[in-house]
């Protein structure tokens, strides 16, 4: 697992236990969309499943989205369609190729170009702390990436400050 796998799938946005944010809108107006390689996507499903699949079981169009979601802003644009199907019988409203026990994307290794170009605010900031740390010496390098967020924000004004 790679560090961005271990850090979504432990400590999403930073919060200890938190997973999966970015596959689930939750109580969020956000939508996982618009999935732009749909139809390559549906062939790697296929592939995988040996099976012929219809869009409709993995993708939601704007008819039946703005329909759904009628008090989500992001959810009646057009523009952000087809996106992602979700389990509406889970709380958190999960993308369903989101699996909660393993806390990861059941398909990542064939996830749609949307989900694999997304990055979240907080990854994009500990990358950004990270090419700032990269002066440091290794093994104050490697401290500084293995703490806990919260721990990892002080690390890096420490070693900046010594």
């Amino acid at each position: 697992m790679n560090k961005n796998c271990e850090i979504c799938s432990n400590e999403c946005c930073g919060v200890d236990g938190q997973h999966g944010s970015c596959c689930s809108i939750e109580d969020r107006d956000y939508i996982i969309g618009k999935i732009d390689d749909a139809e390559d996507f549906l062939l790697r499903l296929e592939s995988r499943f040996g099976r012929k699949i219809k869009h409709e079981e993995i993708f939601i169009d704007y008819k039946e989205g703005k329909n759904t979601f009628p008090e989500k802003a992001s959810w009646q644009k057009e523009r952000h369609y087809p996106c992602m199907r979700l389990d509406l019988n889970h709380a958190r409203k999960s993308c369903i190729f989101y699996n909660h026990v393993v806390k990861a994307c059941s398909i990542y290794d064939i996830r749609p170009k949307t989900c694999e170009k997304f990055k979240c605010n907080f990854l994009i900031e500990m990358g950004e702390k990270e090419e700032n740390a990269s002066s440091f010496k290794s093994e104050d390098r490697e401290t500084l990436l293995c703490s806990k967020s919260k721990d990892r924000i002080e690390a890096l004004k420490l070693l900046k400050s010594e």
